[in-house]
């Protein structure tokens, strides 16, 4: 989660040029965005070799100390998070973008290969060669 939330956080900065940060932030410095980013689910996949991991990202937006014009501050957003946001070799592509007040929020979903057991075998079921049908 800590990789997701400076992969967002570097981007917000270098689209908005507003500071962005992870977690909340003691600094009091304005305009500022905080990103949040929570584990939601997991699900194997490919056989049980990977794992695709959804996390819900929370971004939060003060102009300034009493709040106000937040949202416009996030509205520019939406149409640049279609476009990706890298992360090492990768880019995220967010799902379900909503607004609401000062917040943005997005699903991001994150697939990752699970390590092999020591003895070189696969934890899940192996690959299905041939399918059976009764008719």
């Amino acid at each position: 989660m800590t990789q997701i939330r400076q992969a967002v956080a570097q981007w917000l900065a270098g689209q908005t040029g507003v500071p962005a940060v992870e977690g909340r932030s003691p600094v009091q410095e304005y305009p500022l965005l905080t990103v949040e980013a929570e584990q939601t689910g997991s699900t194997l996949v490919d056989g049980g070799r990977q794992v695709e991991r959804r996390y819900t990202v929370t971004v939060t937006a003060a102009a300034g100390r009493d709040r106000e014009d937040s949202a416009a501050l996030l509205s520019g957003l939406v149409p640049a998070l279609l476009g990706g946001i890298p992360m090492d070799d990768r880019v995220l592509h967010p799902m379900e973008v909503s607004t609401e007040g000062d917040r943005l929020a997005f699903t991001l979903c994150l697939c990752q290969a699970l390590p092999q057991r020591e003895d070189g075998q696969q934890d899940g079921p192996g690959l299905m060669e041939h399918l059976h049908f009764t008719i």
